[in-house]
């Protein structure tokens, strides 16, 4: 049954998701705005599962942050220093001294981790209208080729203590087929996807994405969790959906940026 409505969710999500990152412009940018605000709230429920309490404000905050980045720089960084310091006036007026590092910080990374990745995952879309639902189907390939490479090659486990289960095998996979993949780009436009921005995917999709599911895996053993949230039947949260994006796409748009 689980498998069934895993399978169900991914006939209908995914092309959807792939329209909007098609789309680009405006239903891109609410589409995100969105999954910022359901990744932040997910976020705020798993610190409330260690016991820590952040304020759904943040949820809010997050949500400016995001918009803040596609539309000012300067305006982003106003925001953040409100964030840091409204929660910590907080505890300040309310004399709430212990956990307090622990509430400031989380606020922080509530509003951080999802709005920047986001964020800079829209702003993709001012290089190429097929830039992002490519990065999203090569993360796809990664995540698929590194898991039955794992399944059926993997013997060096236990690498990565945050995911037990993660081979090297599996790992080198996702990576070498990334760049595969990657190279197959060069079909839809070759004066845009050149042999440079070929391996900045591979790059972003292969070692980045996979990074990035590492790092939630990591947040999630330490909130002592096994998903972000069950949103999505069989496919768990928002993060655990976007995870690999959320440090892909930064990593893609800083690099080619540069």
């Amino acid at each position: 049954m689980n498998l069934i409505k895993r399978v169900i969710i991914g006939i209908v999500f995914i092309p959807i998701l792939l329209w909007f990152y098609y789309r680009g412009g405006m239903p891109l940018k609410a589409i995100l705005g969105l999954l910022t605000v359901l990744t932040s709230y997910e976020i705020i429920k798993m610190y409330e599962n260690k016991g820590v309490k952040l304020l759904y404000f943040n949820v809010v905050s997050s949500f400016l942050f995001y918009y803040c980045i596609i539309w000012s720089d300067i305006h982003a960084l106003y925001i953040l220093f409100f964030i840091f310091f409204f929660n910590g006036l907080r505890d300040v007026l309310l004399s709430q001294i212990d956990g307090a590092t622990q509430r400031i910080s989380g606020a922080l990374l509530t509003v951080l981790y999802p709005a920047i990745g986001f964020s800079l995952l829209f702003r993709l879309s001012s290089f190429h209208d097929t830039l992002i639902p490519v990065l999203a189907v090569l993360i796809w390939i990664t995540d698929t080729c590194a898991y039955f490479a794992g399944t059926t090659l993997g013997k060096r486990r236990d690498i990565f203590k945050c995911s037990p289960k993660k081979s090297i095998e599996g790992f080198i996979a996702g990576i070498v087929f990334a760049f595969v993949a990657a190279w197959f780009t060069r079909y839809i436009d070759q004066d845009f996807y050149t042999t440079k921005l070929v391996i900045l995917l591979g790059i972003s999709a292969g070692i980045m994405g996979q990074i990035g599911d590492l790092f939630e895996s990591l947040l999630k053993r330490d909130f002592g969790v096994k998903d972000s949230s069950n949103m999505l039947p069989g496919h768990g949260g928002m993060l655990d959906r976007f995870d690999s994006l959320l440090i892909a796409a930064p990593a893609l748009y800083i690099m080619l940026s540069l």
